[in-house]
């Protein structure tokens, strides 16, 4: 589970300094699914995606691979209300164990 654990971290982060504002705060759901895990991070500011994008962009920046990241450790990243909601899936993959 530490892969579900950074992906969310990164996102908190990023929605931390998307704009977020300590009187808005921000929501945070998580939720088992038929096959896995669903967590949304929801806030209030300019928006996952697009601030994320935009730093993204800019040379020299240390910063801006938490969608990759996320992307790379979850199953599934979506943006949603405006690219204020991000949805983070992870399927659980059962392992089949055989006993001899």
């Amino acid at each position: 589970m530490t892969d579900v654990e950074t992906a969310v971290g990164e996102a908190v982060s990023s929605a931390v300094d998307a704009g977020t504002r300590r009187d808005e705060g921000m929501i945070v759901r998580a939720q088992r699914a038929e096959h896995g895990l669903v967590i949304e991070i929801q806030a209030e500011g300019q928006g996952f995606e697009a601030f994320l994008r935009d730093l993204g962009r800019r040379m020299r920046s240390p910063r801006g691979y938490g969608v990759r990241i996320m992307t790379a450790l979850m199953d599934s990243v979506e943006f949603s209300d405006r690219d204020r909601r991000i949805r983070l899936t992870k399927l659980l993959h059962e392992q089949a164990s055989t006993l001899d």
